[in-house]
C-alpha cells in the first residue's frame, strides 16, 4: 500500500512538473503609450491615471512609441516638501506583462522591473517587482 501511494504521489508530481507553463500576455499593451500621473500606492502596487500632460508639481511618466520614456520625478535626494521635480530620460521594454525600465535619476541610473496587472484607457495598475538605483561616483 505504501509503495502504491508513493507511486501515485511521484506520478502526480512528475506530470504537474511537465505541464506547459502559459505565459501571461497583456491585453491592450499598446495602451501603455502616453502619459501617466497621480500615483496611488498600496504596498508594492500602485495605480496611475492617464493624462494629456505631466503635472509639473507631481510624479508622472510618459512612454513613447519608440521605447523611450520621460520620467518626471524628484530632482534631488531630499523628499521632504517642497519637492523639486525634473524630467529624466530613459528606455522601456515590455515582455508579456513585465515592464523593464532603465532611466536616469538625480544620482545616477535606475532600473525598474514592473508587472502590469491591468491597463485600460484611463488607468494602469502596476506591481513593483524590483527597483535598483546605481549611484554615479563623483570626484
Amino acid at each position: 500500500m505504501k509503495r502504491y501511494f508513493a507511486l501515485v504521489i511521484i506520478s502526480t508530481l512528475f506530470f504537474m512538473g511537465c505541464e506547459k507553463q502559459e505565459t501571461e500576455t497583456l491585453k491592450n499593451a499598446d495602451l501603455i503609450i502616453g502619459t501617466w500621473i497621480n500615483p496611488i500606492y498600496l504596498d508594492s502596487t500602485f495605480t496611475l491615471k492617464s493624462s494629456k500632460a505631466i503635472d509639473v508639481e507631481n510624479y508622472g511618466i510618459t512612454f513613447n512609441a519608440n521605447n523611450t520614456l520621460t520620467e518626471h520625478k524628484n530632482s534631488g535626494w531630499c523628499g521632504t516638501p517642497p519637492v523639486s521635480y525634473a524630467e529624466f530620460e530613459g528606455n522601456w521594454e515590455l515582455s508579456d506583462s513585465i515592464l523593464s525600465i532603465s532611466v536616469a535619476y538625480w544620482g545616477g541610473m535606475a532600473n525598474y522591473k514592473w508587472k502590469i496587472i491591468s491597463i485600460n484607457d484611463s488607468t494602469i495598475e502596476i506591481y513593483s517587482i524590483q527597483e535598483d538605483y546605481h549611484m554615479e561616483e563623483r570626484d
